[in-house]
């Protein structure tokens, strides 16, 4: 029997990552409605990157929905069905459903199929710290079996640390992240909030941080307070802004020295909720608090 790590479209890591694993490494899709137009995120394949986020700068507002039961239940039959047994890392049960729904999809398909193996672990993550979490889970499945790394996940996802910062507010006001008061006043002050993920794979506000160039210098700190080089490359995600990711990684290599550094930009599935403009950094250190 094969062995096959599942994702979802909210973690990201870059297509060339795919490929290079898409015998081991599958995704499933989240659905997005953008305009008049209902797709399913397939990290740029139908709809670019780019088409997207100048729909967003166009005013568009995008809506994402959870993968069904009955979607996971058709994608968990068919990798059964090619003799693959599946560890499906989720995408944080702290800010979707689809982790139950998972769970759900699972327990239809062992009463049609008993004898499937199917694991089911809730990261805790999302985009590019989700990312960290499934390219270790990866490199590890060439050499461990599927309960290793379950485990591992388990022992270990509280130490993936997630650092965003977005361009403009209207996008987190739009799903709810921050109250619409707070996303009037800070656009005028041109305030950049600094979030993170708690214990709980829920989203969580740091700080308020007037301008760009203030929001790296405070990304460089946490990364010099709580980064381990040892455990993970640093993941920059980029919400179609390539060139501010490039200068963000130039910073970390010059200032700190850590040159394992990976850049990607966010699939529709969370560019949705933060829109262009947005720089995060996925890595694997110190504990959450």
């Amino acid at each position: 029997m094969n062995k096959i790590i599942l994702a979802d479209s909210c973690c990201n890591l870059p297509s060339s990552f795919y490929k290079e694993n898409d015998d081991i490494l599958h995704m499933i899709s989240m659905p997005i409605h953008l305009g008049k137009k209902d797709f399913l995120d397939d990290h740029g394949v139908e709809v670019s990157y780019k088409e997207f986020y100048d729909e967003l700068r166009n005013g568009a507002i995008p809506k994402t929905s959870q993968i069904t039961p009955m979607n996971f239940f058709e994608k968990f039959k068919l990798l059964y069905e090619n003799n693959n047994e599946v560890l499906y890392i989720a995408f944080s049960s702290g800010m979707s459903g689809t982790y139950n729904n998972a769970l759900i999809a699972k327990e239809m398909l062992l009463d049609e199929y008993p004898d499937a193996k199917i694991t089911i672990v809730d990261s805790y993550c999302a985009s590019v710290g989700y990312g960290v979490i499934v390219k270790k889970a990866v490199e590890m499945l060439r050499e461990n079996d599927i309960s290793t790394i379950a485990g591992y996940i388990e022992e270990n996802r509280l130490n993936v640390n997630h650092i965003f910062s977005v361009n403009d507010l209207i996008f987190l006001k739009n799903g709810g992240r921050i109250p619409p008061v707070l996303a009037t006043v800070g656009t005028l002050l041109n305030l950049k909030p600094v979030m993170d993920m708690d214990r709980d794979g829920k989203l969580r506000q740091r700080e308020k941080i007037r301008g760009r160039k203030k929001v790296y210098r405070n990304f460089l700190e946490i990364l010099k307070a709580n980064y381990n080089p040892d455990l993970s490359p640093i993941i920059i995600g980029h919400g179609n802004c390539e060139e501010d990711a490039n200068e963000f990684k130039s910073m970390i290599e010059t200032e700190l020295g850590f040159t394992d550094i990976i850049i990607s930009e966010e699939s529709p599935t969370i560019g949705s909720h933060v829109g262009p403009g947005l720089i995060v950094m996925g890595f694997m250190g110190n504990e959450r608090s």
